[in-house]
């Protein structure tokens, strides 16, 4: 089984079960935008499941059966990777945990090397709205393709 094909099937399985930290709130976002987002600016926000863990740095919007590594800023890419850390402490309830995400971005066209050839695509992040634990009613993406 590949790498990504194992990420798939973890991240897969964690994100069906509604995998969450048992030892925090769900209900406190862990990095969030100042006020809530007018009708206009949610036109391009998409949520769903972020996880960043050894060799992951991936977003799978609601619905969808495609994993995307997650490019952005190196300010945002910094944020993702403190706000992930900080919520699930030193030691995760499971590798490849997810944490449940509010995003304005967009998947992108551009060239992948390294673990990003493993993935979908690119999803560039454009503003972190929301990131916090998974909660039980966020959305329930479709099964995961198994790949050899």
């Amino acid at each position: 089984m590949t790498s990504h094909a194992f990420v798939s099937c973890v991240v897969g399985v964690a994100l069906a079960l509604g995998c969450r930290s048992p030892e925090k709130d769900n209900d406190s976002p862990s990095a969030a935008t100042s006020g809530a987002p007018s009708g206009a600016e949610m036109q391009d926000v998409v949520e769903g499941h972020y996880v960043f863990d050894l060799e992951s740095n991936v977003f799978s919007p609601c619905g969808s059966d495609k994993i995307y590594w997650v490019r952005s800023d190196a300010a945002k890419l910094a944020s993702l990777r403190v706000a992930y850390n900080q919520w699930f402490g030193a030691t995760r309830p499971e590798p490849y945990s997810p944490m449940f995400a509010r995003f304005r971005g967009e998947v992108i066209d551009g060239e992948r090397d390294g673990f990003e050839e493993n993935y979908d695509g690119l999803f560039l992040v454009k503003e972190i709205v929301l990131l916090r634990g998974v909660k039980e009613g966020d959305c329930r993406p479709l099964p995961r393709k198994q790949q050899e």
